[in-house]
């Protein structure tokens, strides 16, 4: 069964979000991948508190600390990717 994403009220809106990831240890930031980057997101208020401009991302982690994110894009020659 493929996960889906749905927007909920208050949001704000990401065209072409395709990854969301809430934080591991106590869910209060979800981070969100779109075709500019990343948002990380305050879930209480709603808000973004940081943009983290990066494109082409197909994978995304937090770290169990939550003290990173972790990011890997399509590979290209002479380039790093995670």
């Amino acid at each position: 069964m493929a996960e889906s994403m749905v927007k909920e009220e208050g949001y704000p809106t990401y065209p072409g979000a395709e990854i969301a990831k809430f934080s591991p240890i106590n869910g209060k930031s979800i981070a969100v991948v779109d075709f500019s980057g990343i948002h990380i997101m305050d879930v209480d208020s709603k808000a973004e508190r940081l943009f983290i401009e990066s494109k082409k991302i197909i994978s995304m982690a937090w770290s169990t600390k939550e003290n990173y994110i972790v990011t890997c894009s399509k590979l290209k020659a002479n380039e790093k990717n995670l």
